[in-house]
């Protein structure tokens, strides 16, 4: 099915689920970005999933275009997975599209259902001096709608 079309019927359902969320913005620290894309790339329908900027909560469209963050693009995904201590170094293998609703962009960061689940860090990785966020060693990270 087209990415597009996919986008559209998870936007048009008015809710996050299991495999998709909507975010308003980009993440404010690297610690939150990545447990966002392990949770995806966890999920318990065994799908691929989708981070999609530029929603609110109720899937209506705001637009990804005026955010003050840098934007994803796929290599700077890739490289950023590529850096964590992923257990076994198998990682989530993810790309990001811009698509365009009602006049606005729209990222999508489509992270690929793989066979190495779960996802997890085999040593804890994030900001030291603050408990809340880092990323847990061992911790099995999923998305529950």
């Amino acid at each position: 099915m087209d990415l597009k079309l996919i986008i559209e019927e998870l936007l048009a359902r008015g809710y996050e689920g299991g495999y998709w969320d909507y975010k308003s913005d980009y993440p404010d620290t690297a610690e939150e970005k990545l447990h966002d894309i392990i949770c995806m790339a966890n999920n318990l329908e065994n799908r691929d999933a989708y981070l999609i900027y530029g929603a609110n909560d109720d899937g209506s469209v705001c637009g990804i275009e005026n955010t003050e963050k840098k934007r994803y693009k796929t290599a700077d995904i890739i490289k950023f997975l590529r850096d964590k201590p992923f257990a076994g170094g198998y990682i989530p293998q993810a790309e990001v599209y811009t698509l365009k609703f009602q006049e606005h962009e729209v990222d999508i960061l489509v992270i690929y259902r793989g066979i190495h689940t779960p996802y997890y860090l085999w040593k804890e990785w994030g900001n030291t001096h603050k408990l809340i966020n880092r990323v847990r060693a061992g911790a099995i990270y999923t998305r529950t709608a």
